[in-house]
């Protein structure tokens, strides 16, 4: 690590450092201490200076994270605390749940969830808890299992169809008090009433017909 930030010093202190040597050698090293004294507690500020940031980068990263694994947990326990999804308690509790720096958005294999940790530093409470809830009702509906031969065939367009069936209900069951919403960073997701009382498979078919996942892709749920 501390040869890859010598590395990226700039090329000026290397050319500084080039000259003053030169100039020591053709002067009889006659000031060669003081002068290596000097590019030594110069090169010492620059590599401190750059360690310094490296760690405040880290250090920042590092409270980010935690904070976005303690909101996770109570998105959780509000969610199941809601009168309205007390059904869902037992799916919430299936498989781990976790947070990547390197998950764009969120996804689900059918039984883990991992939460990218910048988009959910975009989103408030009430958006959080709609993307939990959007990758539970993907766990709820087996939508890997049952629509296995959708994604066999088009793993993004399968998606796709499955997420605007799933935010279509999510959004009615919280259109009255808003405890999970569609808003902020998850405006671009997946929701068009056309699809309303569609079943994946059907909206799929809808996406095929219209051009495929090229134009029916997003970046939210």
């Amino acid at each position: 690590e501390i040869l890859r930030m010598l590395t990226s010093l700039p090329i000026v202190a290397a050319v500084v450092v080039t000259v003053v040597g030169t100039a020591c050698v053709f002067r009889g090293y006659k000031w060669h201490k003081p002068v290596v004294v000097l590019l030594s507690l110069l090169l010492g500020f620059a590599v401190g200076r750059m360690i310094s940031q490296d760690v405040g980068k880290s250090a920042v990263v590092a409270i980010s994270f935690w904070a976005a694994v303690d909101r996770l947990s109570k998105a959780v326990v509000d969610i199941m605390g809601n009168p309205k999804y007390v059904a869902l308690a037992g799916i919430l509790m299936i498989g781990d749940k976790r947070i990547c720096d390197t998950t764009p958005t969120a996804y689900t294999n059918g039984r883990d969830e991992v939460y990218g940790r910048e988009f959910v530093d975009k989103l408030s409470d009430a958006e959080f808890r709609f993307l939990i809830l959007h990758e539970c009702y993907h766990k709820l509906y087996r939508h890997l299992t049952t629509w296995h031969h959708l994604y066999k065939e088009n793993p993004q367009l399968a998606n796709v169809a499955c997420d605007y069936v799933i935010n279509l209900k999510i959004a009615d069951d919280n259109k009255d008090d808003s405890f999970a919403t569609m808003t902020g960073a998850l405006t671009v997701g997946c929701y068009d009433e056309q699809y309303r009382g569609m079943d994946s498979a059907q909206v799929y078919e809808m996406l095929k017909q219209e051009g495929g996942s090229s134009s029916n892709t997003s970046t939210g749920p």
